[in-house]
């Protein structure tokens, strides 16, 4: 099923709520402890490291971070399958 450029805009919108804001914001979540100074340096250090790597990404090889962001919609990935044993 092929998406819409809105559909898309959408997805590429909470999925950058999820990881800049929700995933590193989980510790203090949990925790409920606002004042935890370590885990807002933490939050702060994830969040700029993300928008950083990808901004320079944008302007080194845009082509690469749109490749990158449609991953899962490619008709030829594999699904991850484990293998519960190991190789002889």
């Amino acid at each position: 099923m092929a998406t819409t450029p809105v559909q898309r805009r959408i997805r590429f919108f909470l999925q950058l709520v999820l990881v800049i804001l929700i995933l590193p914001g989980l510790p203090l979540l949990i925790s409920a402890d606002w004042g935890w100074a370590a885990v807002w340096i933490l939050f702060l250090f994830q969040s700029l490291v993300f928008l950083i790597s990808r901004g320079l990404l944008w302007r080194k090889s845009p082509d690469l971070l749109l490749e990158r962001s449609q991953s899962m919609e490619h008709k030829d990935t594999a699904a991850f399958t484990h293998s519960p044993d190991p190789p002889q």
